[in-house]
């Protein structure tokens, strides 16, 4: 678009956009002039043809403030929550594991106390079926398995006899056995209540052990009793190593 410059009704042009600037930069274009577009449409004032004084769009144009690189408060935001989550994340992590391992091992725990109760529900089978007399050999759960297995109830696949016939206790796998019962008599029990039959070989953190009692009963007992009773009682707890242990009746 080209405009002539207006002076009455004489008219000088027509001259372009880039021109009027010059012209207008050199004051040869007041604002006030009057410009008439080459295609004869109305004279405007200079002013508001845009790119005279203006430069096209800058009208639109973002504020010099806006772009120039500054502190974006989104990305300082981000950063600060960035080195927050750095900070409390190992603090979190420190009080939240020991709290996740507590019931995990107290799951394992539970889940053992199931299985020595299957031992001895298999365990009190057998006996009933010979006379009332334990296997002879009960110096382990593996020991007694060959004699015991098929009385297990509901439980035929072999992985998941593997997994009965061992505690999950991380610390040994293996159930002990109280050897003073291999072929003996069940009827001259005074104490069935306190004979271990199958218990943990070693304490579970917190030092307690899952126990199998000749009665029938599963509890997690003090370690220390249960070691105490196998090693130097033939098996039999005393009278008052129950007191604090929790049971699967």
């Amino acid at each position: 678009m080209k405009y002539y410059v207006m002076d009455g009704e004489k008219a000088d042009g027509p001259f372009t956009l880039a021109e009027l600037q010059a012209m207008a930069a050199a004051g040869l274009v007041k604002p006030d002039t009057r410009l008439r577009p080459e295609d004869l449409g109305p004279e405007v004032p200079a002013q508001v043809v845009q790119g005279v004084f203006i430069a096209p769009d800058a009208a639109f144009a973002t504020p010099p403030s806006q772009t120039k690189p500054g502190r974006n408060p989104y990305v300082i935001a981000l950063v600060v929550l960035v080195g927050l989550c750095v900070v409390c994340l190992p603090v979190v992590g420190a009080v939240l594991f020991p709290v996740f391992s507590q019931a995990r091992i107290a799951a394992q725990r539970s889940a053992s106390l199931g299985n020595v109760r299957q031992l001895l529900v298999a365990t009190l089978t057998y006996v009933a079926d010979h006379d009332d007399h334990f296997p002879p050999a009960m110096g382990s759960a593996d020991e007694a398995r060959p004699f015991i297995e098929k009385y297990v109830v509901g439980v035929t696949d072999k992985d998941k006899l593997d997994f009965l016939f061992q505690t999950m206790n991380e610390r040994s796998h293996t159930w002990r056995g109280n050897e003073t019962l291999a072929a003996a008599d069940a009827t001259k029990l005074t104490l069935p209540q306190l004979t271990l039959v199958f218990f943990d070989s070693q304490d579970w953190p917190g030092g307690k052990r899952c126990v199998g009692l000749a009665d029938g009963s599963a509890k997690v007992l003090a370690g220390d009793s249960v070691f105490r009773a196998h090693e130097a009682n033939k098996g039999v707890l005393g009278p008052n190593d129950l007191a604090t242990g929790t049971s699967s009746q």
